[in-house]
């Protein structure tokens, strides 16, 4: 029951961000047109030690009518999110048991298959 407050709570926070971004622009009544360019921040994923959340952030790609999503990451305590994957068409973060690989599903090859992420391979983590 904990895990899973805690993991809403870290999904509030990544919207209450992604909306204090667009309030700094000029004020004005909220839009489709301002929805529509929104950021999403989705699928939060708490690692097994509690210390980090990886999560999915899709980025609205107005030409190719479709949302470009990648895998990030940040540290439960706050501080810089760390973009993990680039490649726009990546979801579904979920953590190893020993916390230290990330599995996603992308379709950057054309059909959905599965990912592992090292964690070794970024540098400023562990």
């Amino acid at each position: 029951m904990k895990k899973v407050r805690k993991t809403w709570m870290v999904a509030a926070a990544c919207c209450a961000i992604a909306f204090g971004a667009a309030a700094q622009e000029a004020k004005h009544a909220m839009t489709f047109d301002d929805l529509i360019k929104l950021q999403r921040v989705a699928e939060p994923a708490i690692s097994p030690d509690g210390k980090w959340v990886a999560y999915t952030v899709a980025t609205p790609d107005m030409e190719a009518n479709r949302n470009a999503s990648n895998i990030w990451m940040v540290a439960t305590t706050g501080g810089e999110a760390i973009q993990l994957t680039q490649s726009g068409k990546d979801s579904s973060p979920v953590w190893s048991p020993d916390g230290k690989t990330i599995a996603f599903i992308s379709t950057r090859s054309g059909d959905g298959q599965v990912y592992l992420l090292s964690l070794k391979a970024v540098n400023r983590i562990r």
